[in-house]
């Protein structure tokens, strides 16, 4: 991993994190010429996540195949990024690379890890990222986006407490409903 770039997970349609998905933290301290990053704590990655597990995709001459990897959700990380700047551009705002990345993390949906790291990387959420870049003023939503708390529940128990941002509009869905619930309603492609 390198510093000032965003690493992408995978996640599933349920939201559970890949099994292949690295994990992080990740540390560079013995890296020459760097020797940065120590740990504890080192750099948390990956930054954020996106569907990467049976994902549709073109396959060369033959139509189209399922196929799962970072590789398959770094392309719709890529496409939020590219939405918030050209809503950034039609407002003449400036993002800055970081300020692009904080945005995903405060509007993006929790996920889930089998493999119980922490903090999860939380799942980019593209109509609530445009919309927080939409926002009149970018300064007070950076200024004013706090974490708050909200229960996960997984299958009816409670899995512990989850960062949100403090939006208007955002949710936790996981409180509210379940995955499958969700992305039924959220997302019929799913």
């Amino acid at each position: 991993d390198v510093p000032r770039i965003i690493s992408v997970g995978a996640v599933n349609c349920s939201d559970d994190i890949a099994s292949f998905s690295s994990r992080g933290p990740v540390t560079w301290e013995d890296v020459p010429p760097w020797h940065d990053h120590p740990y504890p704590p080192g750099l948390i990655k990956p930054d954020v996540s996106a569907p990467g597990v049976s994902t549709r995709s073109h396959n060369l001459c033959s139509g189209y195949s399922n196929k799962s990897g970072t590789s398959m959700a770094t392309p719709h990380v890529t496409g939020v990024a590219a939405l918030m700047c050209e809503k950034a551009d039609d407002l003449s705002i400036q993002l800055t690379p970081d300020e692009i990345v904080q945005i995903m993390k405060d509007t993006g949906q929790a996920t889930f890890d089998p493999c119980e790291t922490d903090p999860n990387p939380i799942r980019v959420d593209a109509l609530a990222a445009v919309t927080a870049v939409a926002a009149s003023n970018r300064k007070r939503f950076l200024a004013h986006a706090r974490p708050r708390m909200c229960k996960s529940t997984r299958d009816g128990a409670t899995s512990g407490l989850l960062p949100i941002a403090s939006l208007p509009l955002a949710r936790c869905r996981s409180a509210r409903q379940s995955n499958a619930a969700y992305n039924a309603a959220s997302n019929p492609a799913w």
